[in-house]
């Protein structure tokens, strides 16, 4: 009687960030933050399976990903198998993410690839060991394979202090089409003042923890955003026009290009945000935040892609 091969299917959720700032430049060419990840529904689908050799699939992208083997699920594959042996696994990817968004989206992909494949073949692997792979794999795949819903992240972003909090909102995400290279991100960000008398972390963390969801929406602050908005039109665009829908925060995550709008109570501001978006590229999706409802289990609460159409 043959064995049946091992199988598993796991969400890989997108992240947003809730606050980012920016400490300056390191010697080696990074630059330290300080910012607040939280996990949302929004996610890909990584399908892991037993096979006769290693190999990777895209099932479904609507986005051009480049090679499969810079891809961070078989990246994460092999940095694994050079700690580990296993037996040959074959990967399914169904991406939900857009690509350089600042979801995380290929971030979530390789932790998913490391966290699938120790689940999968119930390997003992030290961790420190994992922790190591996913910081050298990218400053956000530390976050995204932690169980935690929400965390502070200091250093590059993979020093991380897991936060609790009460406030559960319904944000909207505005996808331009296009991507914004982190890179080009910090070289804009030295080029534009930013603001004075911005909030901070701790603000935000106090008023998330207290359950005070409009001190804390008030807090919600990017580095990024004045720099982001006059470089990229579609950006500073879907801000706007988030704004006029009634959206009681706007930013970017991460380095963009995605911008994100949280929903006050009873917001219903879906259709009318896909007649206002501009052109079929752009993509729109309402996702939930908070700790019970954007775990990595959870893929819920989703609503379909909308595209109204260009950008940038």
């Amino acid at each position: 009687m043959v064995a049946a091969m091992r199988a598993l299917t796991l969400h890989a959720p997108a992240k947003v960030n809730l606050h980012l700032r920016i400490r300056g430049r390191r010697t080696d060419g990074l630059h330290e933050i300080e910012t607040l990840f939280q996990k949302i529904d929004l996610g890909d689908t990584l399908s892991l399976a037993e096979a006769e050799s290693d190999a990777l699939e895209i099932a479904r992208s609507p986005w051009e990903l480049g090679p499969l083997k810079e891809n961070l699920v078989w990246r994460a594959l092999q940095a694994l198998r050079r700690h580990v042996a296993f037996p040959p696994v074959r990967l399914r990817l169904t991406k939900g993410i857009p690509p350089g968004a600042g979801l995380g989206g290929g971030s979530s992909d390789g932790a998913a690839a490391l966290r699938g494949i120790v689940r999968l073949f119930g390997l003992r692997v030290a961790e420190g060991t994992l922790a190591a792979i996913a910081r050298a794999l990218g400053a956000d795949v530390p976050f995204l394979l932690s169980p935690a819903s929400c965390a502070i992240g200091r250093g590059i972003g993979d020093e991380l202090e897991p936060v609790s909090h009460r406030c559960r909102w319904r944000l909207v995400l505005v996808y331009p089409g296009h991507p914004s290279p982190t890179a080009d991100a910090y070289r804009l960000w030295q080029s534009v003042p930013l603001p004075g008398n911005s909030p901070t972390l701790a603000a935000l963390v106090a008023a998330l923890r207290s359950g005070d969801a409009d001190a804390a929406a008030a807090a919600i602050h990017s580095d990024f955003a004045p720099s982001l908005f006059s470089r990229y039109p579609s950006m500073a665009r879907a801000a706007q026009t988030l704004r006029v829908l009634g959206c009681s925060a706007v930013w970017p995550t991460g380095s963009g290009s995605t911008v994100v709008g949280l929903c006050p109570a009873g917001w219903s501001g879906m259709e009318a945000l896909a007649v206002s978006l501009p052109e079929s590229h752009w993509t729109a999706w309402a996702a939930m935040c908070g700790d019970d409802e954007s775990s990595p289990q959870t893929a819920g609460n989703k609503e379909k892609p909308r595209g109204a159409g260009p950008g940038a």
